[in-house]
């Protein structure tokens, strides 16, 4: 298994582990873990595009829940890329926080296949989308973040047993985009992926792992942040006084 790092040059700022759920109102257990495409539009076959108005009309997408752990249902949206999707690797992205939706990414300037506009109230297709040569899943994860429902789990080792058994049940389903997969993600995902590769790894997976990708990660913040004010001082930010 391959990984690759990049880091930034100003560090993010990690909220604390420990999540609590905001909701005021009492979540509803939500049975569905299918595909949403075909209530988009009437008629409109499972396998086809979602909907030629969303995001990228170019190629095929689908989105919905994805079983986890017991009550547990992640939101996944998922675009085919746009040359060779049956040869094209597949990257599984993960937003930080922690408590970061990774729909975000998908119509932000990290490489989703759209862009807001300004208004907001529209989308223009991404040229430099990541989807240009790779098929993507963007996925919201832990439960409670997004639209994913359930328990929120305690750790990033709890939280990855429910993403292993839903991308597990995403490949089983869909096999012809089990090529070469990657997990990639910034932020809090390099707390994120690293327990959830490994299992991917120890156990009989039928996911394809061909490796991580970690953008300015949160990986052992007790080593990197006791680094960060030398940082700032060789590349200009401060003085040598302060």
């Amino acid at each position: 298994m391959r990984i690759f790092l990049t880091m930034m040059l100003v560090p993010y700022v990690v909220t604390p582990a420990k999540a609590t759920s905001l909701s005021r109102h009492p979540r509803p257990f939500l049975g569905v873990t299918d595909d949403l495409v075909t209530a988009l539009r009437a008629g409109e076959s499972r396998d086809g595009p979602a909907s030629s108005r969303i995001c990228d009309n170019t190629v095929i997408q689908y989105h919905g829940y994805l079983p986890g752990q017991g009550d547990t249902r992640l939101f996944y949206w998922f675009f085919e890329s746009r040359h060779n999707p049956r040869e094209s690797p597949t990257v599984i992205y993960f937003q930080g926080g922690p408590g970061g939706s990774s729909l975000f990414s998908a119509v932000s300037g990290n490489g989703g296949p759209c862009i807001v506009d300004d208004i907001g109230n529209n989308t223009s297709m991404n040229k430099y989308s990541w989807n240009t040569h790779a098929n993507v899943m963007y996925l919201d994860q832990p439960a409670g973040v997004g639209f994913s429902k359930g328990p929120i789990p305690k750790s990033s080792v709890e939280a990855a047993e429910s993403t292993y058994l839903a991308l597990s049940e995403f490949f089983r389903t869909r096999p012809e985009y089990n090529t070469r997969v990657f997990l990639a993600g910034q932020s809090y995902a390099g707390h994120y992926i690293p327990p959830l590769a490994v299992k991917l790894k120890q156990r009989t997976s039928r996911v394809r792992l061909e490796g991580i990708i970690l953008g300015n990660a949160e990986v052992a913040p007790e080593i990197q942040w006791r680094y960060f004010p030398a940082m700032l001082h060789e590349n200009g930010f401060t003085s040598q006084e302060v």
